[in-house]
């Protein structure tokens, strides 16, 4: 039985674009629906040894990335799939 759930990896490359261009191909032929997974990465500002990143700072990456992955989903809907988007912390 073909999958009717597809989970596309996204880190905004252009690896990463192509990748949201073929799975988009694939599901319409499956009629299967995407989820387009996010995570963003977080490195410890100022010296080697913080252990801690503020919030704020996280809060913003994640803004930017959601920026960007709602685009995603609108080339998801322009197919006339079902998507959804999905950003995390890790």
């Amino acid at each position: 039985m073909p999958s009717k759930h597809i989970l596309v990896p996204a880190d905004f490359s252009e690896s990463s674009n192509q990748a949201l261009d073929y799975a988009i191909t694939f599901a319409s032929k499956l009629q299967a629906r995407l989820t387009v997974l996010h995570v963003v990465e977080v490195f410890p500002l100022g010296s080697a040894d913080a252990t801690t990143v503020p919030e704020a700072y996280i809060e913003d990456l994640k803004m930017e990335a959601d920026r960007t992955m709602q685009s995603y989903l609108a080339r998801i809907t322009a197919a006339r799939l079902t998507g959804n988007i999905v950003v995390k912390h890790g």
